[in-house]
C-alpha cells in the first residue's frame, strides 16, 4: 500500500486471549500497529476471513476487540489495520482459532443395589447420565466418591450408564 500511494509503512500484530473457546464465548483479540506516523484509525478483526469486528486504535496504536462472534470450526484470525491519511493500511499474520460446540448439560441419577447395608457389606453403584441436549449420549467416565474422597470411577457405556461395584461400606 505504502509504495503505491506515498504513505508510511505500518506493520501490524494480533494476539488472543485464547486459541480455542467454546462457541458463544467472549475472546479478546488485541492488534498493535507500529511504524508510520502516530498511526490512527480502525482495526478490523477478521475470522474465517470474515470480519468479526471493529476496534479504534488508542494513543499507543492497540486496539481492542472482546466478542463471542466466532463461527464453529478451526480457521485463521487476522487483524487489517485500514490506514489512515499519512499511513498505510497492513494485515497482521494469522492466527489459528479453534471454536469448538459448548458444554451441554447432563442430568445424572444414581441407585445402588441394596436398600440397607452393614458395615463391610459390598454394594453396586449405577448411574445414568443423560445429556440435555436429548440426542447425544455422553461419553467420558464417573467419579464415585464418598465423604469428598473418591472411592472408584467407572467409563460410561455407549448407552451412558456406568456402574462401580465397592467392598467395604
Amino acid at each position: 500500500d505504502s509504495l503505491f500511494n506515498g504513505k508510511l509503512s505500518t506493520s501490524t500484530s494480533l494476539s488472543a486471549s485464547a486459541s480455542t473457546a467454546y462457541l458463544g464465548s467472549p475472546v479478546t483479540l488485541i492488534a498493535q500497529v507500529t511504524g508510520g506516523q502516530s498511526p490512527g484509525g480502525i482495526v478490523s478483526f477478521s475470522a474465517a476471513h470474515r470480519v468479526i469486528g471493529t476496534a479504534t486504535l488508542d494513543s499507543t496504536g492497540s486496539a481492542t476487540l472482546v466478542t463471542n462472534n466466532f463461527p464453529l470450526g478451526s480457521y485463521p484470525l487476522e487483524a487489517t489495520y485500514n490506514g489512515d491519511s499519512t499511513n498505510a493500511l497492513s494485515i497482521s499474520s494469522s492466527k489459528p482459532m479453534n471454536v469448538v460446540p459448548p458444554l451441554v448439560g447432563t442430568v445424572t441419577s444414581l441407585a445402588d443395589s441394596e436398600s440397607s447395608l452393614s458395615p463391610g457389606e459390598s454394594v453396586t453403584f449405577s448411574v445414568a447420565v443423560i445429556g440435555n441436549s436429548g440426542s447425544t449420549a455422553p461419553t467420558g467416565s464417573v467419579i464415585f466418591t464418598s465423604n469428598g474422597s473418591t472411592i472408584g470411577t467407572a467409563a460410561l457405556t455407549t448407552s451412558g450408564t456406568a456402574s462401580y461395584a465397592f467392598n467395604g461400606l
